[in-house]
């Protein structure tokens, strides 16, 4: 029971982590924007008030399922080519986690191989090495939901950066599309599939 409730503490304090992360890139990304077209921001909070990105549903489902949902900022981009930088941002930033953590654990960057043969028990050893796991698959988890065109994940950035009809045609099909990914989530085929590349990449 121990070890479960502290493998469920690794895996929301990595879901926050990588929801602040996300989000602050994309909200960087707008304000430099708006800056760049000397337009004030259309929100008045600070982008470092970090709670502000944190899911509580999103924190449920990545214990549950291993895929997590951000709660971005709810300010309204008219600039497609806004838009569409941030929708490709908040890809990039997940693989790069992605891949900054499969890296450290399939080289083992930090040297916790050799100090868990010496001590299994260390218990600091293994936080840092089921960290990295859980970053890895909700990372991967993160990446594949935001693929499904919901208007404010970053699929949905992307379309809006590209054709205003389209974002307007995915918007009257939320409910649709929200079913859709609610099933996927439920077969749990999304963290079947991040398991599986962890296996095969580490």
């Amino acid at each position: 029971m121990k070890e479960m409730v502290f493998e469920w503490l690794i895996c929301i304090l990595c879901a926050s982590v990588l929801m602040i992360i996300h989000e602050m890139v994309k909200t960087a990304i707008y304000l430099l924007q708006k800056r760049r077209m000397h337009q004030k921001a259309a929100f008045s909070h600070s982008m470092w008030a970090v709670y502000r990105y944190i899911d509580p549903i999103g924190l449920i489902l990545a214990v549950v399922s291993n895929v997590p949902f951000s709660k971005p900022f709810m300010f309204r981009v008219r600039d497609k080519k806004t838009n569409l930088v941030m929708g490709i941002s908040g890809f990039c930033i997940l693989v790069a986690v992605f891949a900054f953590c499969i890296c450290s654990l399939h080289f083992d960057l930090f040297g916790l191989d050799s100090i868990l043969q010496q001590d299994p028990n260390c218990l600091w050893a293994k936080g840092v090495v089921l960290a990295g796991q859980y970053m890895a698959i909700l990372s991967f988890g993160m990446f594949v939901a935001n693929l499904f065109p919901v208007s404010v994940f970053d699929m949905g950035l992307i379309v809006a950066g590209t054709s205003a009809k389209k974002y307007l045609q995915i918007i009257k099909r939320d409910a649709v599309i929200k079913m859709l990914l609610i099933v996927v989530l439920l077969l749990n085929l999304i963290a079947q599939a991040g398991y599986r590349l962890l296996d095969v990449l580490v």
